[in-house]
Order: structure tokens, then C-alpha cells, then sequence
């Protein structure tokens, strides 16, 4: 799974803003480049560096954001919401044990990808777009 984010140079600065709605992230680089990586910077400290995460570049306006763990990126986005407790998240996808999105949160459990899709669905309040992608690894060089 790979969250969108937005990037667009500022018209009244050199900046280069970056948001991730999902995650409620919003930060800016001195170059599209710098501020990519200011981006990847930002997830991973909400992450607690706790999983890899990478950005790659879908448009001239849109990026994606991933992890290996996905369940961090739902969990962070909790976190994120002011007022949402691990309770009102359960409640929101219909779960009476706040222990479940707490297991989540923590990346000692991982949902399948239907409960995931469930839980953004439900977190965003409206239809979200998710984009999965695949890659290979990296060959190592002999």
C-alpha cells in the first residue's frame, strides 16, 4: 500500500511544499529534491523509525509514500488525528476492542488487506484511493 502526498512549488517563495493528507503531514524543502526527502524524513519520524520507508515520484505532482509496515502507516495516521483515540478508531470500523487498533499501532499485529482498505475507508470518512504497487528487490551486484 503507498499513501499519496502532494508536492507544488510555492509562487511566492523558492520553497517546495509537500503535504500527505492522510498522515496530516505538511512540510517543505529548499528543491523538489530536498523537500522529497524532507517528506521520507517526516514519515519516518512518526514512525519512530520503527519500518523502511520509501517516496517515489508518481507525476510532477503527486508522490506515493509506502513502508514495509503497512499497518504503521494506518497506525500513524490515528495518531495523527486529534481526538482519536485507539477507542474511537475501533468504534469507527465497527471493532469493540480499542486492543486491536492498539496492536496495530504498535506493529505487533498486521491486518490482511481488507481490514486495511476498512480501516482508511473509515478513518478518511469518505471513498480514498489506495494505490498498491509491487517491486522486485534490489539484485545484489556479484
Amino acid at each position: 500500500m503507498k499513501i499519496q502526498g502532494t508536492i507544488t512549488k510555492d509562487s511566492k517563495s523558492e520553497y517546495w511544499i509537500v503535504e500527505i493528507p492522510f498522515l496530516c503531514l505538511h512540510t517543505q524543502g529548499m528543491s523538489r529534491k530536498d523537500a522529497l526527502h524532507m517528506a521520507k524524513d517526516s514519515v519516518e519520524e512518526l514512525l519512530d523509525h520503527q519500518t523502511k520507508v520509501s517516496v517515489t515520484e508518481a507525476t510532477d505532482d503527486y508522490f506515493h509514500v509506502g513502508a514495509q509496515d503497512t499497518a504503521l502507516l494506518v497506525a500513524a495516521a490515528i495518531k495523527q488525528r486529534k481526538g482519536t483515540s485507539y477507542r474511537e478508531a475501533s468504534l469507527k470500523i465497527g471493532s469493540q476492542s480499542p486492543n486491536a487498533v492498539a496492536q496495530y499501532a504498535l506493529g505487533k499485529v498486521s491486518p490482511g488487506l481488507d481490514k486495511l482498505e476498512e480501516l482508511i475507508q473509515k478513518l478518511e470518512d469518505r471513498d480514498t484511493e489506495i494505490v498498491i504497487s509491487t517491486t522486485s528487490p534490489k539484485r545484489k551486484k556479484s
